[in-house]
């Protein structure tokens, strides 16, 4: 309309001397005029033929892209890819891949059981790089897809699956460890008859985590030897001791539990020797094995030598019970607390004393025998104080 006024509004003071031009800018004025009005028409009636169309095609490409991700990510199209003969393709898919996170695991799981070595290999990789992610959940389904890989070793993966894990494990053994040293453990891999990168972790008085950080120690494989020392214990937190199936000795030292407690802990890791004592220490070695409780070691500063025990000293009763080993005898000191005071009974030469003692406490810095049976040890010969300090 505006071209149409303007013509007419040129032609009536005679501007334009041209007639045919201005009767050209006419019609092109009453073609838009009329293209105007049918606009208008179009917007107030229903949708035509053509604009259907395009909206068909538009519904066509939203389900084409319904397979995507969050993000624009084709999984499937990218898992093909991970094949590619093209290096910069691979390395792409990889990234688009790892993008998509958490949903692209179970793809990824079954493109790595097939038997083409490249998307076994990649995919094994994403699933590698997606346990580095910040998101739990992601971290643990990963995990898993990747132990499954692991478990079946007629499939290419399987190796692949199982050095990503061991890599895994022991990063997280590492922050773990970090960790525990931070809420006052103790960690140490010199011990006695312990293999080269097994540890013993001890918790005792500077141990000041709570009830949930004991699980870290699920985190940490070559824990070997776990000592609890002076530190009560719940149902719950003996629940997470009896997961830790790497372990192969856990002492328990004036924790509290009972001797069934202990018993239902030994049945539930039956490669592990549990020890269990209330507490209670007085300071001899013997030897075990024999017919009689027969001491060969007297340690200074401690319960028996304020009490006058000496090295050759045979133990013949403890607060009235008979003795007949030193087995028997470390059980029955097992079971007393620090500070109890018993009687003894003691053959020495050819005279029987009877001495009154007080037992000490048990302390986290006192040599005990690491007696693990799981694991092939250096150590195959029995030492002179097998039977450890009580």
């Amino acid at each position: 309309m505006l071209i149409f006024q303007l013509a007419t509004r040129y032609f009536s003071k005679r501007m334009v001397p041209n007639c045919a031009g201005v009767a050209a800018l006419i019609v092109l004025a009453m073609v838009q005029s009329v293209q105007a009005e049918e606009a208008d028409k179009t917007s107030a009636t229903p949708v035509s033929a053509s604009a259907a169309n395009a909206q068909a095609a538009s519904a066509v490409l939203q389900k084409a892209d319904s397979g995507k991700q969050p993000g624009g990510v084709d999984i499937d199209q990218s898992i093909v890819r991970l094949g590619s003969s093209d290096f910069r393709t691979r390395e792409e898919a990889v990234r688009q891949l790892v993008a998509a996170g958490r949903p692209a695991i179970e793809p990824l799981t079954k493109a790595a059981r097939g038997d083409d070595l490249e998307i076994s290999y990649r995919a094994v990789r994403v699933l590698q790089t997606l346990l580095q992610q910040d998101d739990q959940a992601t971290e643990d389904e990963a995990a898993d897809a990747l132990q499954k890989l692991a478990s079946d070793p007629s499939k290419p993966a399987a190796d692949l699956a199982t050095d990503a894990l061991t890599v895994y494990h022991l990063t997280l053994q590492d922050k773990a460890l970090a960790t525990l040293r931070n809420l006052g453990a103790t960690v140490t891999s010199d011990q006695l008859n312990l293999e080269p990168g097994d540890l013993q972790v001890t918790l005792d008085d500077h141990w000041k985590g709570k009830k949930s950080d004991l699980r870290l120690l699920k985190d940490v494989p070559n824990l070997a030897w776990l000592r609890v020392i002076n530190r009560s214990l719940d149902d719950d937190e003996l629940s997470t001791i009896a997961g830790l199936s790497q372990a192969t000795e856990i002492d328990l030292f004036g924790t509290g539990i009972s001797a069934d407690a202990a018993q239902k802990l030994a049945t539930a890791l039956p490669d592990a020797v549990v020890d269990r004592r209330n507490g209670a220490f007085l300071g001899v070695g013997g030897l075990p094995g024999m017919t009689s409780c027969l001491i060969s070691e007297v340690r200074e500063d401690s319960a028996a030598a304020a009490a006058g025990i000496q090295v050759g000293d045979e133990i013949t009763t403890f607060d009235g019970q008979p003795v007949h080993n030193f087995e028997e005898f470390t059980s029955l000191v097992s079971n007393k607390k620090g500070g109890d005071q018993i009687d003894l009974q003691v053959r020495r030469d050819n005279e029987v004393l009877t001495k009154k003692v007080r037992l000490g406490q048990w302390q986290s810095d006192l040599p005990v025998i690491f007696h693990g049976n799981s694991r092939p040890r250096n150590v195959q010969t029995p030492l002179p104080n097998a039977g450890g300090n009580r």
